[in-house]
C-alpha cells in the first residue's frame, strides 16, 4: 500500500500533467473497447443463434454447403449402433404481418412426436400447434406486434402470404433465438408445404449416449452417408457473416490499435518527464536505503492508477461507441443485433487495457530510475538526455522495418492473415519513431531555415531548445506522425473502396426497382422466395421493360462455403457483372452454356482461375463448372459464385426466386412505381427502386466510414494532448531560463514566439512526415487488402484531402501550443528565477 500512496502522492503534485496523459488513455481503451466489445458482440450473436438451432446435438447431418437435402436419409442414420434419437431441422427467414405492423421472424419447424424437437422451448400461454395452418409465437414477437392466442397474423412464405392462428406463446430458455425480432414455431410438414420444401430439411441433429465418442460416431455415419452429406460435431455456420466483416473489422481494428500505440507514445514521454524531474528525490530514496525494486514498483504503482483512471472513465464512452458500431454492422449484415455491447466483455477489455498501457508506457522509465546511483541524482543539474542517439536504438528501428516489410509482404502473398498487416503497420511506425533521433538534427535544420524567418531569433532558440530535449522531441513526433499518417492511409484507402463500391455497383445493378421479400441477411441464411409464376405477372404490366429473376443458395465451391447468384443471364446483351479481365461478350456467352464466374474473393481462397473447372454442391446435388472469369463482388464477402438460372435449376435443382429485378421503360418509371408499390403492399413484400437502394448502399459506406473518421479524429486529438505534455513540460523545465531572459529585456511576446516556435518545429515535421508516411501506408493498405480479397483496388490519390489533414494538423498543433506559451508568458521574472 505504501507504493500506491507515494504514487497518489505524485499524481496530487501535477493534476495537469497527469490530466493529459490520462485523456489519451480514456481514448485509447474508449477507442479498444467500442471496436473490440462490437465484433464480439455481433459475433456471439451469431453463435448463439447457432447453437440454439443445433439445440442439445451431438452431431449433425448436413449438405455439403448447406443446401436442403431429403429426411428420407433418417431411415438409414437410425439403424447405425448408437443412435439415440434425430431431430429434423428446418428454419426458414420470415416476416410475421400483424394488424397494424411487421417483424422479421424465424420460422422453425418441428415434430409433434419429437420431443427432442421442443428442446430448451416452454409454453407460457396456451399449447403447442396441432393443425398445420397453426403457430406458436415468441413472447417478445407477440409483445412488439400485438398478437394473442387466437390471433391471426400472416406470414410471408414462398407460396405468398399464408394465414395462421396462434395456438400459443412461447419463451426459450435462453435468449440465443431473439435475432431477427423472434421465434415462430410451426409444424415440420406444414412450413415444408408453404415454403414448397416438401421432405426437405436443413439438418438432422443426432443424440448420442452420454458415454459416447462424437468424433469416433462421425466415421459409423459416414458409412451410411451418401457422398454429398456429411456427419460433422455442430459448430458456427456463419462464415459469410464473417466474410462480410473482415474489411471493417480490419479497418477498425487498425484504427484503434493506432490509438493504444499512441497513448502507449504520450504516456512514455509523461514518465520520462516524471523521472527526469525527480531524480534528485530519487537519488535521495537511494541513499536512505531504498532499492532499485522498490523504486520500479513505486512508478510502476504510479502507472498502475492511471491505467484504473482511464479505465474508469474509457469504458463507458467504450460502450457508447460499441453501440453505434453495433448498429452499423447490424445494417452491413441487414439484420437486427443486440442494441449494446456485451458489458462483460467490454468491462474485462478496459480492465486490461488500461493498466496494460501505462505499465508498458512506465517499464522503460522505472528502470532507468532505478539505475540512478545517489551521487549522480543529487547533482544540482542533471540533463537526462543523451547528446547521441543510441546505436541499439537505431539498429532496432532499421530491424523493426525490415521485419514489418516482410509481415506485410507474407500478407499480400497470401502466407499470413489479413490482421498480420496490422501488427506490420505498428511495428513500422514504432520502428520509425525509434529513428527519429538519429534524423532529427538535419531534419530540424533543414526545417528551422524557412522558420526563422518567420520566428527570427526566437525560431532560432526554438531549434535548439527542441535539439536540447531530444527524446521527448522524438517522441512528441512520433506521436503526430502515427496520428497523421493513420488519417492519411486510412482515409485514402476508405476513398479507393468507396469509389470501388460506387463503380462495382453501377455495373452489376441494371434495374430500376428491386422486388423481395426482404433485404438478403449477409450471413447467407435461406429466407422466404417468391413464386416464379409472379415473374409473369410482373412482365404482363404496362410500362415493364424487363424482369429479371435472381435465385440465391448457399453452397460449398471448392470445399468453401459461398453463395450462388442464379440470374437469367439471356436476358442481357451485356453482362451485368463487374468483370477482372476477359472479353464481355464471351463470358456472357459462357454463361448461358453453363459456365460460372467466381468472385474475386471466393477465387482467391479456393485458388481458381478462369479455365479451369469448380465442384460446386448443394443439398443432394453436385456438378462440375467451367470457370468463364472473376469479378468483382463485395455482397456476402465476395464469396459470390454467379450461375444461368436455367443451369442451376438443371443441373442443382435450384428452385424458388428471392429477387426481382424489374428494368421500366425510361417514359413509364414514374407511372410504374405506384403500381407496383401496391403489389408490393398487396403480398406483403419489399419494393426499391434504384435510388433507395443507392441510399441504402451509401448510408451503410457512409456508416463504417464515419466510425472510423471518428476514431481517427481521436488519433489527431490524442496527437494534440502530446504537444501540449511536451510543450508544458518545456515551460516547466525552462522556468529558471525564461526569468533569466525576462530580466535582461526579453518581452512577453518573445517568450510566446519561442515556445509556438518549438510548436512549429515538431508540428511541421511530424505532420509533414505523417504526410509521407500516410501515403504510403495507403498504398501498402490497398495491396495487402488486394492479395486479400483476390483483385487490387485503384489507388485514389486525394490531394485536396491530405491538404486538408495537413492543415487541420499543423492548426491543432499550434492551437495546443497557445496554453503552455500564456503560461510560460506570465511567469514573474523574481520568482522564476528561484527555481533550481
Amino acid at each position: 500500500m505504501i507504493y500506491f500512496r507515494y504514487a497518489f502522492r505524485e499524481l496530487q503534485r501535477h493534476p495537469g500533467r497527469w490530466l493529459i496523459s490520462l485523456l489519451s488513455v480514456v481514448i485509447a481503451v474508449a477507442a479498444i473497447v467500442a471496436v473490440s466489445s462490437a465484433t464480439v458482440t455481433t459475433r456471439m450473436a451469431y453463435q448463439q443463434v447457432f447453437e440454439a438451432l443445433s439445440g442439445r446435438a451431438d452431431l449433425e447431418i448436413v449438405a455439403h454447403g448447406g443446401g436442403h437435402f431429403n429426411q428420407g436419409i433418417a431411415e438409414k442414420i437410425r439403424e447405425v449402433p448408437g443412435t439415440r434419437a434425430i431431430v429434423p431441422v428446418f428454419h426458414r427467414g420470415t416476416i410475421v404481418y400483424g394488424d397494424d405492423d411487421k417483424a422479421k421472424a424465424l420460422a422453425v419447424g418441428f415434430v409433434p412426436d419429437n420431443p427432442e424437437s421442443l428442446a430448451g422451448l416452454e409454453i407460457v400461454e396456451g399449447k403447442l400447434p396441432e393443425r398445420i395452418n397453426e403457430i406458436a409465437i415468441q413472447s417478445s414477437l407477440a409483445s412488439a406486434l400485438g398478437l394473442k392466442v387466437g390471433s391471426r397474423p400472416r406470414l410471408l412464405t414462398s407460396s405468398g402470404l399464408r394465414t395462421f392462428t396462434v395456438s400459443g406463446i412461447v419463451e426459450p430458455e435462453t435468449a440465443a433465438r431473439l435475432r431477427q425480432g423472434g421465434m415462430v414455431l410451426a409444424r415440420l410438414d406444414g412450413l415444408q408445404r408453404v415454403f414448397r420444401s416438401r421432405d426437405a430439411v436443413d439438418a438432422l441433429q443426432i443424440l448420442l449416449p452420454e458415454e459416447a465418442d462424437a468424433h469416433d460416431a462421425i466415421s459409423s455415419y459416414a458409412r451410411v452417408l451418401p457422398s454429398e452429406l456429411k456427419a460433422q460435431v455442430p459448430s458456427s455456420r456463419s462464415g459469410l457473416a464473417e466474410e462480410t466483416l473482415l474489411l471493417t473489422q480490419v479497418s477498425l481494428n487498425m484504427a484503434s490499435a493506432l490509438s493504444f500505440t499512441t497513448a502507449v507514445f504520450i504516456v512514455l514521454s509523461v514518465f520520462l518527464m516524471s523521472v527526469g524531474e525527480r531524480r534528485q528525490q530519487l537519488a535521495t530514496m537511494h541513499a536512505v536505503g531504498a532499492t532499485r525494486r522498490q523504486i520500479v514498483r513505486m512508478i510502476s504503482a504510479e502507472a498502475f492508477l492511471m491505467g484504473i483512471g482511464g479505465t474508469v472513465f474509457g469504458i463507458p464512452l467504450g460502450v457508447y461507441g460499441g453501440s453505434f458500431l453495433i448498429r452499423v454492422m447490424g445494417s452491413l449484415l441487414q439484420t437486427n443485433l443486440p442494441p449494446a455491447p456485451d458489458l462483460r466483455w467490454a468491462i474485462g477489455t478496459g480492465a486490461v487495457v488500461g493498466p496494460a498501457i501505462c505499465l508498458l508506457a512506465s517499464w522503460f522509465p522505472a528502470r532507468r530510475a532505478a539505475r540512478v546511483s545517489p551521487l549522480e541524482g543529487m547533482r544540482p543539474v542533471v540533463d537526462m538526455e543523451q547528446r547521441r542517439p543510441r546505436r541499439r536504438t537505431t539498429a532496432i528501428g532499421v530491424i523493426g522495418l525490415a521485419l514489418s516489410l516482410l509481415l506485410a509482404l507474407g500478407t499480400m502473398r497470401g502466407y499470413l492473415p489479413v490482421f498480420a498487416a496490422i501488427v506490420a503497420l505498428i511495428i513500422s511506425l514504432v520502428a520509425t519513431v525509434l529513428l527519429i533521433p538519429a534524423l532529427l538534427g538535419p531534419v530540424v535544420a533543414l526545417v528551422g531555415y524557412p522558420l526563422r524567418r518567420v520566428f527570427g531569433l526566437e525560431g532560432e532558440m526554438s531549434q535548439r531548445i527542441v535539439m536540447r530535449r531530444l527524446t521527448r522531441s522524438s517522441l512528441t513526433i512520433g506521436v503526430l506522425l502515427m496520428a497523421v499518417s493513420a488519417s492519411i492511409g486510412t482515409g485514402n484507402a476508405v476513398f479507393s473502396i468507396t469509389e470501388d463500391v460506387r463503380s462495382w455497383y453501377e455495373r452489376t445493378i441494371t434495374a430500376d426497382f428491386l422486388l423481395r421479400p426482404m433485404m438478403p441477411e449477409m450471413t447467407g441464411e435461406q429466407a422466404a422466395s417468391m413464386s416464379e409464376s409472379f415473374g409473369k405477372q410482373l412482365s404482363a404490366m404496362q410500362g415493364v421493360k424487363m424482369v429479371d429473376s435472381i435465385s440465391m443458395a448457399r453452397v460449398d465451391a471448392g470445399g468453401q462455403e459461398a453463395m450462388l447468384v442464379a440470374r437469367d443471364f439471356s436476358l442481357y446483351d451485356q453482362v451485368p457483372l463487374d468483370l477482372i479481365g476477359g472479353d464481355p461478350e464471351v463470358v456472357l456467352r459462357k454463361l448461358r452454356d453453363g459456365a460460372t464466374v467466381v468472385g474475386s474473393v471466393l477465387a482467391e481462397r479456393i485458388g481458381v482461375e478462369p479455365g479451369d473447372t469448380l465442384r460446386i454442391v448443394f443439398g443432394e446435388q453436385s456438378h462440375e463448372f467451367p470457370v468463364a472469369a472473376i469479378a468483382t463482388e463485395y455482397t456476402f464477402g465476395g464469396s459470390i459464385l454467379s450461375l444461368d438460372r436455367e443451369v442451376a435449376k438443371k443441373l442443382l435443382h435450384v428452385e424458388g426466386v428471392n429477387t426481382y429485378l424489374i428494368q421500366a421503360r425510361p417514359e413509364s418509371i414514374v407511372q410504374l412505381e405506384p403500381k407496383l408499390a401496391a403489389l408490393a403492399d398487396e403480398n406483403g413484400l419489399l419494393l426499391q427502386s434504384f435510388t433507395e437502394l443507392w441510399r441504402v448502399i451509401n448510408s451503410m459506406v457512409t456508416g463504417v466510414t464515419g466510425g472510423l473518421w471518428v476514431l481517427l479524429a481521436l488519433g489527431l486529438v490524442v496527437g494534440g494532448l502530446g504537444v501540449i505534455n511536451t510543450l508544458t513540460m518545456n515551460v516547466l523545465e525552462q522556468t529558471r531560463e525564461i526569468g533569466m531572459l525576462r530580466a535582461i529585456g526579453m518581452r512577453r511576446r518573445q517568450i510566446v514566439k519561442t515556445v509556438l516556435g518549438q510548436a512549429a518545429v515538431l508540428g511541421v515535421i511530424g505532420v509533414l512526415a505523417g504526410a509521407a508516411c500516410g501515403l504510403s501506408l495507403a498504398r501498402s493498405i490497398n495491396l495487402t487488402l488486394g492479395s486479400t480479397f483476390g483483385r487490387y483496388v485503384p489507388f485514389v490519390m486525394r490531394p485536396e484531402f491530405v491538404a486538408l489533414l495537413v492543415i487541420a494538423g499543423l492548426a491543432i498543433v499550434m492551437l495546443a501550443a497557445i496554453f503552455p506559451a500564456r503560461r510560460a508568458a506570465q511567469l514573474s521574472p523574481i520568482e522564476a528565477m528561484r527555481q533550481e
